[in-house]
This record gives structure tokens, sequence and C-alpha cells, in this order.
């Protein structure tokens, strides 16, 4: 990507105590040594930049949601099939209504079994349709046999517990990865700024190097029926 020969080496920097050297630390010896320094976001950032994985797969009118525009785009590489509910017109400079929904079947499931989902479709088509314009991004995810299976097993756990809210297991790495795909997704809709719909305001994954800048963060209370669940 850089032009160079495509040759390297791998080495894994520690510190004087013995510990993996982290960025912060890594900043502190390439500016000694006088190195060159990128880290994975900016390596995440370059790519999304630079290489499309998506390509939109069908377009449809939804007489159903008058108004709505359905758009589904295919990943390049996994196959999976991501949904767009475009509603409105819009041009760059202008800020649009974003509501992201990441998807699993085991996880909606249990979810709703529980009465613990923090989607609403209705509510996010209301907020959107009030607002003017905006999307509604339905992110799928890669499932194996396995995910029903965690998914009841974190299920049962919960129950045997104190815990009210189920956990969901730490996935950074995917989670970097579905920002990217989402910001080429909303990209491709000719979204440049956009008002984030979110009812979990501890979770702001910034998209800053994923091509957008996030004007505010709009709180989406959780449907009335579940107010007698726990929310964040």
């Amino acid at each position: 990507m850089a032009g160079l020969h495509p040759t390297g080496v791998l080495v894994e920097i520690l510190n004087e105590d013995g510990t993996m050297a982290r960025l912060p630390q890594l900043k502190v010896i390439a500016e000694h040594f006088d190195l060159k320094l990128i880290s994975i976001k900016d390596l995440v950032a370059y790519r999304m930049q630079r290489e499309r994985l998506i390509k939109e797969s069908n377009r449809l009118k939804l007489p159903e949601l008058e108004g709505f525009e359905m758009i589904t785009f295919e990943e390049e590489n996994e196959h999976l099939v991501h949904i767009a509910l475009k509603y409105g017109q819009w041009e760059s400079n202008e800020n649009v209504l974003v509501r992201v929904h990441s998807s699993n079947n085991a996880k909606d499931v249990l979810y709703n079994l529980t009465h613990e989902s923090k989607f609403s479709f209705n509510d996010t088509i209301s907020a959107i349709k009030n607002d003017g314009k905006g999307v509604l991004l339905m992110m799928r995810k890669k499932e194996d046999e396995n995910s029903m299976k965690e998914a009841i097993k974190r299920l049962t756990e919960k129950l045997q517990s104190t815990e009210h809210e189920l956990e969901e297991s730490d996935q950074a790495a995917h989670v970097q990865r579905e920002l990217g795909i989402g910001a080429q997704i909303l990209y491709e809709l000719g979204v440049r700024k956009i008002k984030l719909l979110t009812n979990s305001p501890r979770r702001r994954h910034s998209l800053n190097f994923h091509l957008y800048l996030y004007l505010e963060h709009i709180f989406l209370p959780i449907h009335s029926l579940l107010l007698s669940c726990k929310t964040e």
C-alpha cells in the first residue's frame, strides 16, 4: 500500500519491566529513533477510504413504509447482505439522522424473549420520519452453529445470577470491521455528516477515521413496553 518493496519484520517491543509496549510507549520510541509509526486505526482508515468492500445488490420502494426505500448491500469477502432503509433526500453538507442495528439471530431472539431488546423498529422509523430524512442501517453478523449455543449459555447464566442484562462477549475486532463496512454503506448513500440515533449512550464508537463526522448523539428511549426493564 505504501508503494515499497513488500518485506518487513514482525517483532514485539517490550517495556523495561518486560510488559508489552503499547501505542503511547511506541510513540516515544519512534520519536527517539526517528522511526515512522502508524496505528491499526490508521491502517483501517486508509483501507476503508481507498478500498470498496461492499456493492449494492438491490433497491426497491416499500409500500408498507411510505417514503422509505430498501437498499441492500453485499460484502465482497463475507457475502453478508446488509439492509439500509433510506428516507428522504439530502446534500453532502446536510446532517443525516442514522440508526445502526447490529443483528444476529441468536441475540435478537434471546433479547426479545427476556424483553431486553434495545432496538425498537417502530420508534426508529418514527424518529427518522419526524426528522425528515435518515437511514436505518441493519448490519448482519456472520454466525456459525455455536452462536445460538453461546447465546443460550449466556441467557442461562443471566437467569441464574442477579445481573439483569445479558452480557455480550468482547468483539473489538469485529466492531472495528463492522464500523468500517457500515461507514462504506453510508458513504454510498451520500451521507457525510451524521446524527447518531442511539439508546446506548455509553456505546459511542467514533467513526471519524471511517470518513464521518459525528455531530451529535440523539437518545432514543426504549419502547414503552420495555420500560419495566433496566436501561443503561
